[in-house]
């Protein structure tokens, strides 16, 4: 097994158990369940080609390493307990863990309240066709422009999908991929909904950023938990690194439009060993 996989692995167990003791649920109904830590034993080598046959496409080293070596399918969510109110007609959630300062707000609470996780070597083929139905909805819409910018804005939209390897989504409609231009394999952020940035990168690869999530108890892809625990000296590195071999830099600053962004999360962080804290993670 490899080392680094078993460190996650502590760190998830270790976490389940806190969970556990901090009556965190799976969700917010009436009757709530434990938080879902799923971690399947690695697959079987036909399972894995199989899945690169229907897609038509090899998996990325990092990728095909992780379900082959790791786990098939890792699956983690956890909520704060809670129970929803309805007052007024309206749907409340009034949580009984808050956590203290700065992941509460002004009226107590919580900034963080969930984490949901889902890598699965079952998802990657509903994942893929998504991909190429947004690169076909991206051209086509650059095709449609007659404005140069609006026309550029899309075809960088296309071109960003296009270098991405989808392995999970986040919960609303974006995609966590792997970036199959960069050397290292490095995660981003891919946006569906042709916004103003077509992506916002992790600067780490799949372990590394999985470590990362196990450290810091699996908050998910979520791009507020993200800009608690971020290093931004490592999105600065990131980005560089990005850029440095980036092909549509240059109509980026010559239309002024959104640049990728980066946001690397770091347990070492002050927010990171402040939470960690919180969640008794002490190890």
């Amino acid at each position: 097994m490899h080392d680094q996989w078993k460190r996650i692995l502590q760190q998830a167990a270790m976490f389940q158990q806190r969970a556990l003791d901090m009556h965190f649920t799976s969700d917010w109904e009436d009757e709530p369940q434990p938080p879902r830590f799923t971690i399947k034993p690695p697959a079987e080598e036909d399972n894995i080609a199989r899945v690169e046959q229907r897609i038509g496409s090899p998996l990325p080293s990092t990728l095909r390493q992780f379900f082959k070596e790791c786990s098939s399918g890792i699956n983690i969510v956890w909520f704060l307990p809670a129970k929803e109110v309805v007052e007024n007609h309206l749907y409340t959630v009034v949580f009984s863990v808050v956590p203290p300062k700065p992941f509460s707000d002004e009226n107590n609470d919580p900034l963080i309240n969930k984490g949901t996780l889902r890598i699965d070597l079952e998802d990657i083929a509903d994942l893929w066709e998504d991909r190429k139905g947004w690169i076909s909805a991206f051209r086509k819409k650059a095709s449609e422009k007659h404005d140069e910018r609006e026309k550029a804005h899309y075809t960088i939209h296309a071109n960003m999908a296009e270098r991405s390897f989808p392995i999970a989504r986040d919960g609303g409609g974006d995609v966590v991929a792997i970036d199959m231009d960069s050397p290292d394999q490095e995660l981003f952020m891919n946006y569906h909904d042709g916004s103003d940035a077509p992506a916002s990168l992790f600067g780490q690869n799949l372990l590394d950023h999985l470590e990362e999530q196990s450290l810091l108890g699996f908050i998910g892809f979520g791009s507020y938990g993200f800009l608690m625990f971020e290093n931004d000296q490592k999105s600065s590195a990131a980005r560089a690194r990005f850029n440095a071999r980036y092909k549509d830099r240059e109509t980026i600053e010559k239309y002024g439009l959104g640049p990728i962004g980066a946001c690397v999360i770091d347990w070492t962080s002050d927010n990171g060993k402040a939470w960690r804290a919180w969640l008794g993670l002490t190890a």
